[in-house]
């Protein structure tokens, strides 16, 4: 089998982007395989998923999304990022903001100029829900100790639950480390 596709990065994710609009599209059962076999970086392209584009049904177009095990779990807002910069790039789009259609729903990625591309997370909550508001009387911060060093951070959620942590020059840690940590 022939197959074009492009191999995009964003914030030290790779992706491959096959674009199956007015092509012979890849039977739908073919894809996990196919796309663990892409993504594996010994005998593969090496990436971290494959995003299919297809034409939308609704908006302009739609995705079809597989990590690297091949499996077709939540999408990366990464991914929704690489299809608007190919969107824009190779004019499949004429606006000021592209609207991609996927299995976990819609959104809608802002094209501010040709290398910059907005995605609304939402409004910020905290853990119980309440709306995180900016120079509140709520004190948000949460203490956590990671190698013997005490930060404070403030958990946030923008549709998903996510963590920030904000080190100074001085506070170097690994990654890896604070992930198991937190």
């Amino acid at each position: 089998m022939e197959l074009n596709f492009y191999k995009i990065q964003i914030g030290g994710n790779d992706l491959i982007l096959v674009n199956q609009i007015n092509k012979k599209t890849i039977d739908q059962l073919l894809l996990p395989q196919l796309s663990k076999n892409l993504c594996k970086r010994s005998k593969g392209v090496g990436s971290n998923g494959v995003i299919y584009l297809y034409s939308g049904i609704e908006h302009e177009v739609q995705i079809k999304f597989y990590n690297s095990k091949g499996s077709s779990g939540k999408i990366s807002y990464d991914a929704f990022l690489c299809t608007a910069k190919y969107v824009f790039d190779y004019g499949l789009s004429g606006s000021d903001y592209i609207v991609i259609e996927s299995d976990f729903g819609v959104i809608t990625v802002d094209c501010i100029d040709s290398t910059s591309f907005r995605i609304s997370l939402g409004e910020p909550t905290t853990e119980n829900g309440e709306l995180l508001l900016e120079n509140s009387e709520s004190d948000y911060s949460r203490q956590v100790v990671i190698e013997g060093r005490s930060t404070v951070y403030t958990p946030v959620t923008l549709k998903e639950t996510g963590l920030s942590v904000f080190f100074s020059n001085k506070q170097k840690i690994g990654r890896a480390s604070c992930r198991e940590r937190v």
